[in-house]
């Protein structure tokens, strides 16, 4: 009966957690689309052992203050500078590498025993699995070409606030052995911390929202009852022939029949007689 329960409830949190980060995607890619033209083109476009750390515990506020600031702020620049600007699919995968930082941290924690080279080689992987979005998907995607160093910045922030998590007391390493026993303290006064901090943070978010989302949607209509209303897009094809356009045509026929889509397409066509492929 155990099993059941913990398979039922494992099953919704995945399935739940699934759909609201698919809709949250989904909304941030769709922020400023309102009044611009759309262009619909052909799909041919290409630190040391000697080292000792003493943190005082009256920094404990100070220290989880500036850690959560940075952590606020990369989630305010990645939500709402970088997302609108992306498609989900790529905001998606920019998601699987939050955890560049906790994988260096997890490597220099190993405490020293018989697997300690095989988890060193995972924990390589790891590292570089997690730094593609930082080098790879800036250069083969173009919509990332102008966030080549906002992206790494704001994905280094966000990481930073799970670090108690991957620092252990018997590391190898002295400073990260500090930092193990540092977040016991912070452990400790947490719940007393977190009431200011929380409050902090919806600041900060609030700031990023009026920083970058008015560079896509005007200050009137995010203030509106209906922000995320019904819009008109205007969509131009371009190198396209006859046959694709109508295809396409009818399938934005289609989507205006969709009774929860509350989206009215305006279809152009830029070239009404389209080079032939």
């Amino acid at each position: 009966m155990k099993i059941s329960c913990f398979f039922v409830l494992f099953i919704l949190t995945l399935t739940s957690a699934t759909i609201a980060k698919s809709a949250f995607l989904l909304m941030t890619s769709a922020i400023g689309s309102a009044g611009h033209n759309v262009t619909i083109c052909n799909d041919k476009i290409p630190e040391g052992s000697t080292n000792r750390i003493r943190i005082l515990p009256q920094h404990v506020v100070k220290w989880v203050f500036i850690i959560e600031s940075l952590h606020a702020a990369g989630i305010g620049i990645l939500v709402f500078r970088i997302f609108p600007n992306i498609d989900a699919v790529t905001a998606a995968m920019l998601t699987n590498s939050l955890c560049l930082i906790l994988c260096i941290l997890s490597l220099l924690s190993r405490k020293p025993k018989r697997l300690t080279m095989l988890l060193i080689f995972f924990d390589l992987g790891c590292i570089v699995a997690q730094s593609t979005d930082f080098w790879a998907w800036p250069a083969l995607n173009h919509s990332l070409y102008p966030y080549s160093w906002t992206v790494p910045v704001s994905l280094l922030l966000i990481s930073l606030a799970w670090w108690p998590n991957f620092v252990h007391p018997q590391s190898m390493f002295p400073p990260i052995r500090a930092l193990a026993n540092f977040a016991i303290t912070l452990n400790e006064t947490r719940s007393k911390t977190y009431v200011f901090v929380s409050v902090w943070k919806c600041l900060i978010y609030l700031l990023a929202i009026l920083l970058f989302i008015p560079t896509r949607l005007p200050f009137e209509q995010l203030v509106q009852s209906d922000p995320f209303g019904e819009k008109i897009i205007t969509i131009s094809a371009y190198n396209m022939n006859q046959t694709q356009l109508n295809k396409f045509y009818d399938r934005m026929k289609e989507t205006e029949s969709y009774p929860y889509y509350g989206l009215y397409l305006s279809f152009s066509y830029a070239i009404m007689h389209a080079q032939q492929f």
